[in-house]
């Protein structure tokens, strides 16, 4: 079953949209985006497992493109959607620009 927003109670899926909600959604989009970054912000290894592999990457002499190539989402996250590659590009360039 596909979790849209007209059936946001789906396990372990977020709602998928191509554009953003109509404006009778848009509450339902912002909760679940908030519920999602708290989530993934509480997790041991969540958003720091990831800055620390971009950063040991560009200390290392790597680029953004080898972030890419190589990242894995962690294997506690089976099961979820894997981020796209633009996605993971976008963080990854965000991390690398901020890294001295």
């Amino acid at each position: 079953m596909d979790c849209t927003l007209s059936n946001p109670c789906c396990r372990n899926q977020l709602v998928m949209l191509n554009d953003y909600p109509e404006p009778r959604f848009v509450g339902a989009f912002y909760a679940q985006s908030v519920s999602m970054v708290q989530f993934l912000s509480s997790q041991p290894g969540g958003p720091q497992t990831f800055v620390k592999f971009v950063q040991d990457a560009k200390k290392s002499g790597k680029t953004v493109d080898d972030v890419v190539k190589t990242w894995k989402t962690p294997a506690k996250y089976d099961g979820y959607n894997a981020p796209q590659e633009a996605r993971v590009r976008s963080d990854a360039q965000v991390v690398w620009d901020e890294t001295k």
